[in-house]
């Protein structure tokens, strides 16, 4: 049971690094929206948005699941209410 536990921190870790690198891509395509009033770029924004907030809300529940199936304690616990946050 814990192997299936780690099996799913680990995606979530994975989904938040991924979340990292979306937020890296934002804040160049809104740079690029601002200082170069890029039509384009701020209809890419928008999308890159809409995934992210989607990326969000599903680690929100992922990690909401993990907190309440699973009891996470120690460093486990911290990634889990990092998720949250």
């Amino acid at each position: 049971m814990r192997e299936r536990f780690q099996g799913q921190l680990s995606i979530l870790g994975d989904r938040l690094s991924d979340m990292c690198g979306m937020a890296c891509d934002e804040l160049r395509l809104a740079n690029r929206v601002f200082l170069d009033r890029d039509l384009a770029a701020a209809t890419e924004l928008a999308t890159v948005e809409a995934w992210m907030n989607a990326a969000r809300t599903e680690c929100e529940e992922t990690a909401q699941k993990l907190l309440a199936l699973q009891a996470p304690v120690a460093g486990d616990l911290r990634t889990v209410l990092a998720a949250v946050y």
